[in-house]
């Protein structure tokens, strides 16, 4: 359950900082 939590949390950051690049890019 743990480990679920983790990856959930590391890819809601991740999507974020992808987000954060686009505008960037934009």
């Amino acid at each position: 359950m743990l480990r679920r939590y983790i990856s959930a949390t590391l890819l809601a950051v991740w999507l974020r900082a992808t987000e954060r690049a686009h505008q960037r890019a934009a």
